[in-house]
């Protein structure tokens, strides 16, 4: 929100120099010598950098936007073998406790962590 307001008072302020600078100012390039508004001097390397500025945002984003996917891919992916881990440990103690059982042994502890 804080960007919006910035935005709009620096529309603002450029929509009153434009107004209050409207005359023509002489323009040399190379051999070249044009009559130009000065708002329009001011304004036109601004809408350039800006225009740049975007492009490149864009593709930083996309970059980043892709990075995190595969990222996202990835924990998903980590996540399910994680849990696959666990089912298989739980079966594993499952199995543990039939055996200690079918031999006979009598657990004195119990564990508090197993599942």
């Amino acid at each position: 929100m804080k960007t919006f307001i910035f935005a709009v008072f620096a529309c603002l302020a450029a929509t009153f120099l434009v107004v209050t600078n409207a005359a023509p100012v002489p323009l040399h390039f190379l051999k070249f010598s044009f009559n130009v508004p000065l708002p329009f001097i001011l304004t036109f390397p601004t809408g350039i950098a800006l225009i740049c500025f975007a492009l490149y945002h864009n593709r930083q984003m996309g970059k980043h936007g892709s990075v995190v996917a595969n990222l996202e891919h990835e924990l998903l992916g980590e996540q399910n073998k994680l849990l696959e881990l666990a089912k298989r440990t739980h079966e594993l103690e499952l199995e543990n406790r039939k055996q200690k059982i079918r031999l006979g042994e009598v657990e004195t502890e119990t564990d508090e962590n197993s599942m």
